[in-house]
């Protein structure tokens, strides 16, 4: 087991086990929850990504000013290149600006998510018992196939993985004791 897992205690021997058994499909009462979340700042490379079109549009208007001064036959094409690049940098710029609008929103999420996750009364080490998963699909696409695990014979969601569910969640409980 690796330095940044922890083992969690809990499930009972009776019940059926989270996650993959061992060999000879055994169950085990331990379930490994990855205790290393990290939220990357995707705004951060967002704004790297601008400040270069940045650069490029600073680089485009200066070839303009030299196309400006030059008086050969193909300047009109030329023009009308830089222009059609400018545009398309504008859409971009736009398209990064919803972006980031977009990732700061969904980091806001996940901060939300991870402080409620530990104080709901519904995860059970990590495990959210409110939400039953009909199609999982989602989950997996978006946080890998761990993200999901069956319990019982309902498919769950690992808040300890998936922890923007709980940041949107309206069925919150808080913890008594």
């Amino acid at each position: 087991m690796s330095s940044d897992t922890q083992t969690v205690q809990g499930a009972a021997p009776s019940q059926p086990s989270i996650g993959s058994g061992g060999a000879g499909g055994s169950q085990s009462n331990v379930l490994p929850i990855d205790s290393s979340v990290e939220l990357l700042d995707f705004s951060k490379i967002v704004e790297n990504i601008i400040g270069e079109i940045k650069a490029v549009d600073i680089r485009i208007s200066n070839l303009e000013s030299f196309v400006e001064s030059y008086r050969g036959n193909d300047l009109p094409s030329i023009k009308q290149n830089i222009e059609e690049i400018r545009k398309g940098l504008q859409t971009v710029w736009e398209d990064l600006t919803n972006v980031r609008r977009e990732t700061s929103i969904i980091r806001l999420v996940g901060i939300v998510g991870l402080w409620k996750q530990p104080l709901c009364a519904n995860n059970r080490e990590g495990i959210c018992m409110a939400w039953r998963l009909n199609n999982d699909g989602e989950f997996r696409s978006l946080y890998g196939d761990q993200s999901v695990v069956e319990v019982d014979g309902v498919k769950r969601v690992r808040v300890s993985i998936a922890y923007h569910l709980c940041g949107l969640c309206p069925l919150f409980r808080p913890r008594h004791g």
